[in-house]
Order: structure tokens, then sequence, then C-alpha cells
């Protein structure tokens, strides 16, 4: 039995040898026929005349300047280069006014979510009788005494206050890292 397997595998071997090297024989001839048969377009060579035709960059030599942008460049480097002084102090003053506008967003930042946090404080005890009461502005407690709202209208009221206070602090962010990068 184990060797009517062994021939058998063995003749299995042969068979795939030769059929391997029947289909080597004749597929390189096959795949180059192919491959003129597909291809049929011609393939377009450039060479460096025709890159010359496209060129639209002109050479160093040929691009100029205008007299004016010269004129221009040359009194502002020499009115820079004259008062070296007078630049240090208007880029100092500019620092100066950056770095103020700079630590006035963070206030504005910082007022905005403290803001926020007491309103959201106030509209968590608008619905939830159970939550801390929180602490009133003289505003806010005049409008309760003197308005005559419903919970209801209170809570509606105070939400819209919410909704006004987060786009507030939006727009102070949004300033905030507007400074930050560095943008007038």
């Amino acid at each position: 039995m184990r060797v009517f397997v062994g021939c058998a595998l063995l003749a299995i071997g042969f068979l795939s040898a030769d059929v391997s090297a029947q289909e080597t024989k004749k597929d390189p001839k096959d795949r180059v026929e192919k491959k003129k048969v597909e291809s049929k377009e011609e393939v377009k060579v450039y060479t460096n005349a025709d890159l010359e035709k496209f060129k639209i960059v002109k050479p160093e030599e040929e691009v100029t300047t205008p007299a004016a942008e010269t004129k221009e460049a040359e009194t502002k480097t020499t009115k820079e280069a004259a008062d070296p002084l007078q630049w240090l102090q208007q880029r100092r003053a500019a620092q100066q006014e950056q770095a103020k506008s700079l630590a006035e967003a963070e206030a504005a930042v910082t007022a905005a979510k403290a803001k926020l946090a007491d309103l959201e404080r106030q509209l968590l005890a608008t619905r939830n009788p159970f939550s801390a009461r929180p602490e009133l502005s003289e505003e806010e407690k005049t409008k309760r005494t003197e308005g005559g709202e419903t919970a209801a209208q209170r809570h509606d009221r105070t939400k819209e206050m919410v909704e006004k206070a987060r786009e507030g602090l939006r727009k102070a962010e949004a300033e905030l890292a507007r400074l930050r990068a560095g943008r007038p």
C-alpha cells in the first residue's frame, strides 16, 4: 500500500512539473504578444527641447525689479537703520500692549467661566428642589421678588441666560486664542 501511494505521488509530481514546464514555455511569448496587442498607444518621450517650450520662469538675469520698489526698499531700510532706539521703544510698547490685552482676555475668560458656573447652578436649582440654593445677585433677587414669575418661567429665563453666557465664553476664548496666536 505504501508503495502504491508513493508511486502515485511521484506520478503526480512528474505530471505537474511537465504541465508547468509547458506553461512557462508558452507564457513569455504569449505575454509579450498580449502586451503588444493591449498597448497600441504610442508612448511620448519628452526631450530637453520640449521642456524648454514649457518653461515659464525666466532666468535670473532677465528678472528685474521696478525702480520704484528698489527706492522704496532702500528708504525703508535707511529709516530703520537711522533710529534703532525708536524702533526698540516701539517694539517694547507693542509688547506691553500685547501683554495687557492678553491679561484682559484671560480675565474675561475667567469671569465668563465663573458666570456660567453660577448660572448653571441656578438652572439646576430651578428644577431640583433638593439642590443647594445658589447665591443670587441683588439684581436677580429683585427680579424674583418683583417679577411674579412662575417656576417654569424662571427656568426658561435662566436657561436663556445660560445660553448667552456660553456664547460669551466662546467669544472670550476665541479672543484669547487670537491674542495668543499673535494676530491683530
